[in-house]
């Protein structure tokens, strides 16, 4: 029988910048680590197939048939216990606001126009 560990929380995680293959950004400040995140969770975003009746008059079914679910993608979410405004700015592609050397908020803007890419991170976590 193979025991596996059981994770009870998150003590560190680290948002990293990445270009548009997936690579590190090589500019300073391409990081951000954090001690707040609280929670991290993962759901299945599955489209439900239709479902097709076929009834005579008297409304009893003649016939049916169920087109299968579609898995689409993952839904990623985590649970922060502070806010971090440079995390914010870097996981949104946001400029920050500075007071000093302190970043104390980010610029939020309006929506990504139809051929703007969105930024792309990279989301680690350690339990």
């Amino acid at each position: 029988m193979v025991t596996c560990g059981v994770s009870f929380g998150i003590c560190r995680s680290r948002i990293t910048k990445l270009d548009g293959l997936g690579n590190v950004v090589n500019e300073a400040g391409n990081s951000y680590t954090s001690d707040k995140v609280v929670s991290v969770g993962m759901t299945a975003n599955i489209e439900t197939g239709d479902t097709f009746t076929r009834r005579n008059g008297c409304g009893c079914s003649i016939s049916r048939f169920k087109v299968n679910d579609v898995f689409n993608w993952f839904e990623f979410s985590f649970e922060n216990g502070a806010l971090e405004p440079e995390m914010q700015a870097m996981m949104l592609g946001l400029d920050t606001i500075t007071n000093g050397a302190d970043i104390v908020g980010a610029a939020f803007g309006g929506a990504l126009a139809c051929d703007e890419d969105p930024p792309a991170v990279a989301f680690e976590f350690w339990t």
